[in-house]
């Protein structure tokens, strides 16, 4: 594995981001010998620089920058040994400001009720009776591809309080709201129950249906020579890509468990590590969740995860063996 390197803080601040190549990496800021803060990311020292741009508007990144004098770092050469070194640091450190600083406070969950209106919403917690999926690292590419597949399916994505909405009167929409209000319903109004089954085929189904209509689409335009518009589908279709690929990683991430020569995976977390020729084990935590949130990892498990998945779909013939 990587040796720790260490550089002071005000060094770090001064190297070029072109000049860095991307790389796995744990960092870890210091106050002499005092940890403060740790994490790991697959541009190490870049992050290091995108933080000090947060600290600019965010007080509690500040305060870090302020305190902070060294960055103890490794280049890695996956996630997984990155994982490592950070799992390890934190087992013999408690970094003052880690709990304070948690970046992923801010990743979102998709959230379905066909019953209750807004009927699919992008939501911070997962405290309702909804069901619910994620989290999400982004809110703006979860919120785009509820738009597209709304638009695709004429399925809800209700953006005002009020129903029906320009959607319903715009043909986007097919108007499953006018089934919540008595003197609202119509003979447009559409069955709930059918809702509910949509909602589950479109949102929690790793399906190509939809990736199929849009690779229709795209080919029209091209054949056409119509590349604007075939640029338009091409863009949709890497946004319905990138959720089935988020998707499958939900669903897999929680039951993952298998053993590498220097790696033990328990619960989809790294539960042992071969660490400068010794092993290392670490804590596995449990996954508490309702009958809802069957598809909704804690954020705080989510990026681990999120390698441990890619470590497992990289050695998926080695594994399976």
């Amino acid at each position: 594995m990587a040796q720790m390197k260490k550089i002071l803080l005000s060094e770090a601040l001064q190297i070029k981001p072109a000049s860095l190549s991307r790389g796995w990496g744990f960092f870890a800021f210091l106050k002499g010998d005092e940890a403060l803060y740790a994490s790991y990311s697959a541009i190490h020292l870049k992050r290091v620089l995108f933080l000090e741009k947060l600290s600019e508007t965010e007080r509690d990144w500040a305060e870090l920058f302020e305190q902070a004098d060294t960055v103890l770092y490794t280049e890695d050469s996956s996630g997984i040994e990155a994982l490592s070194h950070y799992k390890a640091f934190l087992q013999l450190h408690s970094p003052l400001m880690q709990s304070q600083l948690f970046p992923p406070r801010d990743y979102v969950y998709l959230a379905l009720n066909a019953a209750v209106f807004p009927f699919v919403k992008i939501t911070e917690h997962t405290v309702e009776d909804w069901l619910y999926l994620g989290p999400f690292r982004s809110r703006f590419f979860l919120a785009d591809f509820i738009d597209s597949l709304s638009r695709i399916l004429k399925l809800p994505y209700c953006e005002t309080g009020d129903f029906p909405c320009a959607k319903f009167e715009q043909d986007i929409c097919r108007g499953w709201c006018l089934n919540l209000s008595v003197e609202k319903e119509s003979e447009q109004a559409r069955d709930l129950s059918k809702l509910e089954k949509l909602l589950f085929e479109s949102y929690l189904t790793p399906s190509d249906t939809v990736l199929k209509l849009l690779q229709k689409q795209f080919d029209h335009y091209n054949r056409d020579l119509e590349f604007e518009k075939a640029e338009l589908f091409k863009d949709s279709i890497e946004l319905h890509e990138r959720y089935r690929n988020w998707l499958n990683f939900l669903i897999a991430s929680k039951t993952l468990a298998f053993e590498l020569p220097d790696y033990r995976i328990e619960a989809g977390q790294l539960a042992a590590a071969r660490i400068n020729d010794n092993w290392q084990d670490f804590p596995v935590l449990p996954h508490l969740h309702r009958p809802n949130e069957i598809l909704a990892l804690d954020k705080a498990l989510v990026d681990e995860a999120k390698v441990i998945y890619d470590l497992y779909i990289n050695n998926v013939e080695v594994i399976n063996v």
